[in-house]
């Protein structure tokens, strides 16, 4: 039986609800922030807590308890859900909500709603790291892109279209620029230098994570604008987030990235990213 946290307990799964007229649920009013666990250890929470904090308050949101209760809050989880179902890690979910509407739109800041979920991780199949993944372009720039808004309805249209072309996700692409992926950030490798949007994107923990591994490794990273027309040029592409860790990127729409193959470059980023969190 899994157990969650919903606006001051802690409940099962089953017994858990949202009320109705919670703005989240009928606005999607709302930031979300997902991590998962190393070892059985929450990876980098207070980091992401702080992101949920950022996101929160760009939609005027605050945190209804100080960030080292929320910490107690995830460990109480943890162990109150250990093992996660299948002995696997475990996957957390802080959610932050306008909380209560008597009317539909307005809502008592006072009063947030506040859950955190656990459940099993699902990570990717090795195979995704050992052969490569595919993407697809969409044209689409997320509203409020600095904040994680739990508005993901561009994704889910979007989830016919990768099923049929083979593709993990859709990357977003605007105005003749490339942003993130649906869930992911988004990187290119060029002479062997790493490059990442800046802009009107989500800056992910792994996203930094990974760039701080690539400096460790004396590779250098760039933080600019990519241009849609330079995904024909790279040399390698790859994808981070919490479940995904970072994934290599081989083919976009019908195009291979490179040579079709995980290159050096995101080879030598994925065991040092690993090194790193088989030690937190």
């Amino acid at each position: 039986m899994n157990y969650c946290f919903i606006n001051g307990r802690i409940v099962s799964d089953a017994q858990a609800s949202v009320g109705v007229h919670d703005v989240g649920f009928l606005r999607g009013y709302g930031v979300s922030d997902p991590l998962r666990t190393y070892n059985g250890k929450p990876f980098m929470l207070d980091e992401h807590i702080e992101r949920l904090a950022f996101s929160g308050t760009m939609l005027g949101l605050k945190l209804p308890y100080p960030r080292a209760k929320i910490k107690r809050i995830v460990g109480a989880l943890l162990a109150k859900n250990n093992p996660p179902v299948g002995g696997q890690e475990a996957s957390i979910r802080m959610i932050l909500t306008g909380g209560e509407s008597k009317d539909g739109m307005g809502y008592d800041k006072r009063h947030p709603g506040f859950f955190i979920l656990v459940s099993s991780l699902h990570a990717l199949p090795e195979s995704a790291y050992t052969k490569g993944l595919k993407l697809i372009t969409r044209e689409y720039q997320r509203e409020l892109p600095e904040a994680k808004t739990l508005n993901y309805v561009e994704a889910l249209l979007a989830r016919d279209a990768c099923k049929k072309a083979g593709a993990l996700e859709p990357l977003y692409v605007s105005r003749g620029k490339v942003l993130e992926a649906a869930t992911s950030n988004f990187f290119i490798v060029k002479n062997g230098a790493l490059i990442t949007p800046k802009q009107n994107i989500l800056h992910g923990i792994t996203r930094r994570a990974a760039i701080d591994c690539a400096r460790e490794l004396g590779m250098r990273a760039v933080e600019r604008d990519i241009a849609v027309r330079e995904l024909k040029t790279a040399d390698e592409a790859f994808i981070t987030a919490t479940s995904k860790e970072i994934a290599p990127v081989v083919r976009i729409n019908g195009m291979k990235i490179g040579n079709g193959r995980v290159g050096k470059t995101t080879h030598a980023l994925m065991g040092a990213f690993r090194n790193f969190t088989a030690a937190w």
